[in-house]
Parts: structure tokens; sequence; C-alpha cells
């Protein structure tokens, strides 16, 4: 246990190191950051640019924070070099999703306080808040695990970046549009849910919705979860 507990100290003192060292990671971590900034600068308080700004947050952290820590560990070649000490892909994994969890809720919660947002309705929304989160986790990992660095993904793999910019970045402008059809596909995506479950604890509706939320909330995260699973065990396979 004692060797474990070594193990996981040591890991995550790398990722620290890694976040603090990649420019990547720091400019993903302060994108969403500079939108709750702009949007308050311009006098924008109106519900909707919270919810873009926390959304933003989760999803971008989410994905590409921990994609790059997985790409950045991948390109050092000391992915396979911590394999061979007896470091499995999971406790590597593990620790690279509880940087990205920390990263993404301390952004979330920088952005709240930009925007003027309540710090107890943050910590009621926990309850879909962290689902939501693990779901775009997932999208990391498998984005992370599938290429050897961003720039691959960027520059070579035109489909992989439309169905990231698809899947994570469009989704959070839409509450900004007034397209019905777009609405009525938004609320049921992760930050669509998350937006929703806003709204109810806003309004103070009850914990029964908010449960419900969570639910669709913790679909997702299995079914994209699931996926990501299913890679990890074959890249451990190997």
């Amino acid at each position: 246990m004692k060797q474990k507990s070594a193990v996981w100290r040591a890991l995550l003192y790398r990722e620290t190191r890694i976040v603090m060292r990649s420019p990547q990671v720091l400019m993903f971590i302060l994108l969403p950051i500079l939108y709750a900034v702009i949007y308050n600068m311009i006098g924008q308080q109106m519900f909707t640019a919270v919810q873009v700004c926390i959304s933003m947050a989760l999803s971008i952290c989410g994905v590409f924070v921990e994609a790059l820590l997985i790409v950045a560990e991948k390109e050092t070649n000391e992915w396979r070099t911590l394999n061979r000490a007896g470091v499995s892909l999971l406790t590597l994994l593990g620790c690279k999703t509880v940087v990205t969890v920390t990263i993404s809720l301390l952004t979330v919660l920088t952005c709240s306080l930009i925007t003027g947002y309540n710090f107890l309705q943050v910590v009621q929304l926990l309850i879909v808040l962290l689902p939501v989160l693990g779901a775009f986790i997932s999208v990391g990992v498998i984005v992370g695990l599938t290429y050897n660095s961003m720039e691959e993904i960027v520059l070579t793999k035109l489909l992989p970046t439309l169905l990231i910019m698809v899947l994570v970045i469009l989704p959070v402008l839409i509450p900004l549009q007034n397209n019905i059809w777009l609405l009525a596909w938004y609320k049921h995506y992760p930050t669509g849910i998350l937006s929703a479950a806003m709204n109810v604890v806003a309004e103070k509706g009850s914990f029964g919705i908010l449960a419900a939320l969570a639910l669709k909330a913790c679909l997702w995260m299995v079914v994209v979860g699931g996926a990501g699973y299913g890679l990890v065990w074959r890249k451990q396979g190997r």
C-alpha cells in the first residue's frame, strides 16, 4: 500500500510539472477564463454567458488537457519506460485524470468568480458537473491514446479535428443561437444537460429533476467511458 501511494505521489508530481511546463496545456486552461474576462469587461452578465464559460471550461479542459497530458508522455517515450517499470496504464491514466479533474474544477470556479456566478450553486451542480466532465475526459483519453501528438491531429487528421469541433466546441456556442432545431438537439448533449441543470439550480427546482439530469450525464459518461476503457484495454494488452 505504501509503495502504491509513493507511486501515485510521484506520478501526480510529474503530471503537475508537465502542466506547468506545457504552454499548450496552459493555453487551454486560460481560454475559458479569457472568455469569462471578456464577457465581464463588456458587461455581458446574462445567464447564458455564464453557461457558455462553464461549459467551455469543462469541455476544453476535459478533452484537450487530458489528451495533451497523454500525448506529452508518449512524445518523450516515458510511456513505455513506466510500463516496463511496472506502472500500469490504468494507474498512469488515473493520475492524469486526477490532475485534469482538479484543473477543470479550478477553472470552473475561476470562471464562476469572474462572471459572478454563485459558488453555492456550483456546489449544487457537482452531481451533474462531474459525470459531464467524466464524459469529456473519456473523449480526451481516446484522443490521447489514438494519436502521438496534437500536431498530428490538427495538421494531418482532418476528420478527428472536425469531430472534435462538432462534439466539443460547437455545442458550447449553441445556447447563444436562437435556432429551435439546434437547441432541441443540444439539450441531450452533455453541455446541454449541464445548462439545464444550471437552470434548475437557478430556479430552485426540485432535486428529482437534477437527479434525472445527472442520470443522463452518467449515461454519456458510461458510453464514452466504455469506449475509452476498451481502447485502454487494447493498449494494455499489447
